[in-house]
């Protein structure tokens, strides 16, 4: 068989002469050309970008925040393991099982400063491009693509994950879940019950997420109008009359409502993202002093915490606040928090979010010391179980919550089950 043309080329002929002379084969340099192409554990574990620009430290930023949320939730597996412990069926809150037990039920009251620094990153975020349009008369926000975009990224992951959840408790025959899964699902549970859900003690954060999502559109009507100094007016005042009303109604009411409990937070981050966009152009301003700020800040946060209440609900956001904006604008600890797998790991963040709890409780129930017919010792239970829930995570985030971060997901779904290819960059089908 005649071989083609671009086979007989000149450069072609001479580079099969080198690797016949070396013993090599005419087509191992393209073998080695394709295993170079195949992608490594780092590029299959970095997230898909929605949109041309990519902010690594807020990744950093998320990596804190879940590195937070994982370590005191390790000291209940601990709690757990030995029996000091006791948690509401499945994955509900964790109770102390004796009266000394209870500091360590209040020392798992820390995991709350990485949902807080999470609370902030969301205000940013999501305010950035409402600034952007707003403010700066940039390209204008889709509503319905805002909305759609939060639907399609944020949804298929933690169905998936309810579902899960609510058979695996079945299959364990633990208490009846079934009265909570409507309101787990339509994150309503805090409303509803007044508690946390038993499917999944940390998804009460994921109801103020989500509230806050469909209040951002609006509350830019109101926030980004005016000058910059108007805006930032505007800004403080909403987070101070978000502080008066928690007062005002008082904590067995706004319990209630995950988004009311914890705008102090959001709006931080909104006016962060103010001066981000506006004052500074986007541009980190490489501080030095700011590293020392926000490195101070990381454990003042926990500090902060402990303010007589109400007073933690004014000193947390601001310290926290202030980790954000170093993180952003400062030079150590920017390069620091934008490290590739530091990046890597807080671009996981959700996935991590949804899978470590319930992954570490089953660890302990499992091989604790006063469940287990074969006990094993509490470090390498916690160590065993942090180990299994990093993997299942990252397991999760490549094959169900990294697809869905492609905008055009679905589009390309219903095309492939339809047997048409969409058009690239439009999510359309070819005619």
């Amino acid at each position: 068989m005649t071989r083609p043309a671009s086979d007989r080329s000149p450069g072609r002929v001479a580079e099969t002469a080198c690797l016949e002379a070396d013993g090599r084969s005419p087509g191992s340099i393209d073998a080695s050309a394709q295993r170079d192409r195949r992608p490594r554990l780092s590029d299959r574990l970095t997230r898909q970008l929605s949109s041309g620009r990519y902010v690594p430290e807020i990744d950093g930023v998320r990596f804190l925040a879940i590195g937070i949320v994982v370590a005191v939730h390790l000291f209940a597996v601990a709690g757990l393991s030995s029996g000091r412990l006791f948690i509401v069926p499945p994955f509900g809150s964790v109770v102390p099982g004796q009266t000394q037990s209870s500091r360590v039920v209040s020392f798992l009251q820390y995991g709350h400063v990485g949902v807080y620094l999470f609370f902030i990153l969301s205000g940013f975020v999501l305010a950035v491009p409402f600034i952007r349009w707003r403010a700066m008369h940039a390209e204008p926000v889709s509503l319905p693509t805002y909305l759609v975009r939060r639907l399609t990224r944020i949804e298929p992951p933690f169905v998936a994950i309810v579902i899960v959840l609510f058979l695996l408790s079945s299959a364990l025959r633990s208490a009846s879940t079934a009265p909570h899964l409507a309101a787990t699902l339509t994150y309503t549970h805090a409303a509803i019950y007044g508690q946390l859900s038993p499917i999944d003690g940390v998804f009460w954060s994921l109801e103020a997420e989500v509230q806050w999502y469909l209040i951002v559109p609006f509350l830019a009507i109101v926030l980004c109008g005016g000058s910059h100094n108007e805006r930032v007016l505007r800004i403080t005042l909403a987070w101070a009359g978000s502080l008066f009303l928690q007062f005002v109604l008082g904590i067995d009411l706004i319990a209630r409502f995950a988004l009311l409990d914890n705008l102090q937070f959001f709006l931080i981050g909104w006016l962060i993202a103010e001066f981000h966009v506006a004052r500074f152009g986007e541009r980190s301003l490489q501080r030095p002093l700011l590293d020392v700020i926000g490195i101070a800040c990381i454990p003042l946060l926990f500090v902060a915490l402990d303010v007589r209440p109400p007073l933690w609900r004014v000193t947390v956001p601001l310290v926290g606040g202030l980790v954000i904006a170093a993180a952003l604008h400062g030079s150590l600890l920017r390069r620091c928090l934008s490290m590739r797998w530091i990046a890597i790991i807080g671009g996981m963040c959700y996935s991590i979010y949804l899978i470590h709890y319930p992954v570490l409780v089953l660890g302990a129930r499992t091989f604790g010391a006063h469940l287990s017919t074969h006990p094993l010792p509490t470090s390498v239970v916690v160590g065993a179980s942090l180990v299994l829930a990093l993997a299942l995570s990252g397991v999760f985030f490549v094959l169900v919550e990294r697809p869905c971060m492609d905008p055009e997901w679905v589009h390309k779904l219903v095309s492939r089950v339809s047997g048409r290819e969409p058009l690239r960059g439009t999510g359309r089908r070819r005619s």
